[in-house]
């Protein structure tokens, strides 16, 4: 065995038993350099792990789990999917799985279904309650930015996309930014660094909950950084002008701040909440909600989507 492959096996340990990756790293003198290395054997290792788990616990009666088939399944759809900027919603169900893959093969012809599955999904009333009150406001690097995600939010139901729109890119970028360690005065900014951000999650934590997910979500993420959303306007353009450079510096005519890209960015900023959720190996704060802690919310979000079902100023000045 290795001596990369033993000291993965003690870092997996170590978390395993309740030390968090920065006490790891300072109990066993593990420079940078090295915990690249091996970081990476640790999340391989416990990654071939789970899937070896996975296949076992198909094969068991009465145990309920996602099938290592379904699980590439929705590798395969997201990899599908990534050239239009799109990622299977968190919540998805089989249902909405397999009615997802058949719209995968109509594409381009299907991106509007598919993006409308996507909004039945993510922008139900209760579902943004859920994500409000027991993920932004309860997760540290998403905490400081729930006031302007209420407000994007808001922006969504009463249809002013521009404003939902404006109002979430920076939200992503600052969000990405606090959890990358940057505090706007220590160092320059590497803006390649903030695009490979999803690539480098076995270095934040080698030993996440759920690692097939972290993975799947993950690579799912980057493909949607990478290539759109921080993609560099001198290497083409970003799917539907779905671009954070284009949206900052107002540098393109067409329309960019539409319904479409708005759903993007919600879904974009929840699958961040499954991956940070994964990281930080501890509670859901969503799971343990009781629904009369989301009831205010919920009805608040469904009367502002239900006044402005009406013809709307929203309407006359900004979607006529």
């Amino acid at each position: 065995m290795s001596k990369t492959t033993i000291i993965a096996q003690a870092i997996n340990a170590d978390i395993a038993g309740g030390k968090t990756v920065a006490q790891v790293k300072s109990d066993r003198a593990i420079s940078d350099n090295d915990w690249q290395r091996y970081s990476a054997k640790a999340y391989a290792l416990n990654l071939e792990a789970e899937k070896k788990k996975r296949i076992a616990d198909t094969a068991k009666r009465h145990v309920s789990t996602t099938s290592p088939e379904q699980v590439q399944q929705i590798i395969d759809l997201n990899t599908r999917l990534s050239p239009f900027a799109i990622i299977v919603p968190v919540t998805s169900t089989m249902a909405e799985l397999n009615y997802a893959l058949k719209l995968a093969e109509l594409l381009p012809a299907s991106e509007g279904s598919l993006l409308d599955l996507v909004e039945r999904a993510e922008m139900q009333p209760y579902f943004r309650a859920l994500q409000k009150i027991g993920r932004f406001e309860q997760f540290p690097y998403f905490k400081v930015a729930a006031k302007m995600i209420d407000a994007a939010t808001l922006s969504y139901y009463r249809r002013n996309y521009i404003a939902c729109y404006l109002t979430l890119v920076p939200v992503i970028e600052g969000i990405l930014l606090r959890w990358l360690g940057y505090d706007g005065a220590s160092y320059q900014l590497d803006f390649d660094k903030l695009r490979r951000f999803f690539q480098n999650g076995y270095q934040r934590q080698p030993n996440p909950w759920n690692i097939e997910f972290h993975q799947l979500f993950s690579q799912a993420c980057n493909e949607l950084l990478a290539r759109h959303f921080f993609r560099p306007t001198t290497s083409g353009s970003a799917h539907d002008l779905f671009n954070r450079h284009l949206a900052v510096h107002l540098l393109e005519d067409e329309e960019f701040a539409t319904k479409a890209n708005c759903l993007r960015l919600f879904m974009l900023l929840d699958a961040m909440t499954e991956i940070y959720f994964y990281e930080t190996r501890g509670d859901d704060p969503r799971a343990s909600l009781h629904p009369s802690e989301t009831e205010a919310d919920t009805l608040l979000f469904t009367s502002v989507q239900t006044l402005s079902a009406v013809h709307s100023p929203e309407d006359q000045l900004l979607n006529s």
